[in-house]
């Protein structure tokens, strides 16, 4: 993980928040941050802001760090706008080296149009775009939600997001495969049960 330049999109809204344990997506950024070369995080709802110095800052307790720096959980969400404004805002946050993480559900309450317009430039900065999705757990899971399907050209790997088993799983992936290989939920092979647990097998 050493040498990996990853820039990690957070949707927070409350359709998100209400389908992952925060625990886990706090120790998962918290991780990234102490391990990666070069990532940078952002929150989006309706819209996005950086919050990197706080996971860099969190003396492992990234949940107190962001409640000081009063960040906002659990609105809606427009994703297309928020991608839009890193894009402009922050020009220099992605390019051709960096892996782009989005982690979303894919519920999107903003302009389709504007979601692939967004996700068009984003493609075209990254190095390679997977996106994780707590939803993608459950067994019964299909990306026919609008936004989801609007994003889908452009993702490299659509993974489930649900605990450290899916984050082992997406490292394997990449591992096997490559940022370009065939990768994401559909490759995902563990025994799916009810509720998006895996068994052991």
């Amino acid at each position: 993980m050493s040498e990996v330049r990853a820039c990690v999109l957070v949707d927070v809204s409350r359709s998100v928040l209400d389908a992952i344990d925060r625990g886990f997506l706090l120790t998962f950024l918290e991780s990234l941050v102490r391990d990666c070369r070069s990532v940078r995080i952002f929150f989006f709802d309706t819209d996005i802001g950086e919050v990197t110095d706080v996971f860099e800052r969190a003396d492992d307790d990234p949940a107190t760090a962001l409640e000081h720096a009063e960040v906002v959980w659990g609105g809606g969400t427009k994703i297309g706008a928020s991608l839009s404004t890193l894009l402009t805002r922050w020009p220099t946050a992605i390019d051709y080296r960096t892996a782009t993480l989005v982690v979303s559900d894919g519920l999107d309450v903003g302009d389709i149009d504007d979601l692939e317009a967004a996700m068009a430039r984003l493609s075209l900065r990254s190095g390679s775009i997977l996106w994780l999705n707590p939803l993608a757990a459950s067994p019964a899971y299909e990306p026919t939600c609008r936004g989801m399907a609007a994003v889908l050209p452009y993702v490299d790997g659509l993974f489930a997001f649900a605990g450290p088993q899916d984050v082992a799983e997406v490292a394997r992936q990449l591992d096997r495969y490559g940022p370009r290989g065939p990768m994401g939920f559909e490759y995902d092979f563990r025994e799916r049960v009810a509720g998006g647990g895996v068994t052991a097998g």
